[in-house]
């Protein structure tokens, strides 16, 4: 249970950002382009998983 509670916590870390606003006011630069570009354009905003912030998780969970 631990490791999947660190590992939620790392993962929502990592996708803690906001989508851009003309995203959603013009469809054409998301909404209505195909998965593959969707989702490159989201792997564009989200961190990278780090070593520091595993460790950082690990000792927020064994407080």
């Amino acid at each position: 249970r631990a490791i999947k509670n660190i590992t939620d916590a790392v993962k929502v870390r990592a996708m803690d950002f906001e989508l851009p606003d003309e995203w959603m006011e013009e469809p054409d630069l998301f909404l209505f382009k195909p998965y593959d570009q969707k989702k490159g354009l989201i792997e564009e905003l989200r961190q990278p998983v780090t070593v520091e912030m595993v460790i950082q998780e690990i000792n927020r969970y064994a407080d």
